[in-house]
């Protein structure tokens, strides 16, 4: 199969007419992907590789709502990021952020808290929450974490509030668009915060094929 791919993309670079930008590789690559694991079914779902996920569509009448947080040890920057899709897996918006200094953990609680502000202010009411890291859920049960971690008493206080919602914690391939955005954010010092009306072209077809292998 990657045999067949690299000499699949080699001839289609070398024979049409206008070569391939970054962008059209990048979605010939993804669409290939899809097709092998298309075909591979439940195996694809099994492989370690980084594009396969077991995301799930939220239930009707709802939204979901994925977030990660990324940290770079080499310069101390950190980066949120997440996004937010209705029931059939429709963007419905996205944010990346950055910021100095901290840990992977403060990275991830203020990816949390960022998209349960953002949910919360646009009235949304019925949302699940995923993250894929369990040293958050386990310090947002911890009754003592908010008094050396105040982030975390900000994200207790928007989870009690009056709505429906809940934050699990799922497999990290299956938060790949949040990954994404995380990193972005911590790699783009410029950016303090930027909400994201469509996905960036990178995330596109991360987003895209989620809900297309949803369980």
């Amino acid at each position: 199969m990657a045999l067949w791919g690299v000499w699949k993309w080699r001839n289609s670079m070398i024979f049409e007419d206008s070569p391939w930008s970054l962008e059209e590789a990048w979605r010939r690559v993804c669409h290939d992907h899809d097709e092998v694991a298309a075909a591979m079914g439940e195996d694809a779902h099994d492989s370690d590789c980084w594009l396969s996920n077991r995301w799930r569509l939220p239930a009707a009448g709802s939204i979901k709502l994925n977030v990660d947080g990324s940290f770079r040890d080499m310069d101390g920057s950190g980066g949120a990021g997440g996004l937010a899709r209705y029931a059939q897996g429709d963007w419905l918006f996205g944010f990346v952020a950055h910021s100095y200094g901290g840990n992977a953990l403060a990275s991830e609680a203020e990816a949390l808290l960022l998209g349960l502000k953002l949910v919360w202010d646009r009235g949304y009411r019925e949302v699940k929450v995923e993250v894929d890291c369990a040293e958050l859920l386990q310090s947002i049960e911890n009754g003592d974490s908010g008094r050396f971690f105040p982030v975390i008493t900000e994200i207790k206080q928007l989870r009690d509030k009056a709505w429906n919602i809940s934050i699990e914690r799922v497999r990290r391939e299956c938060n790949a668009p949040a990954d994404y955005l995380a990193k972005l954010g911590a790699r783009s010092p410029v950016v303090n915060f930027s909400f994201l009306d469509k996905p960036p072209w990178e995330a596109e077809t991360l987003v895209l094929r989620d809900p297309v292998f949803a369980r």
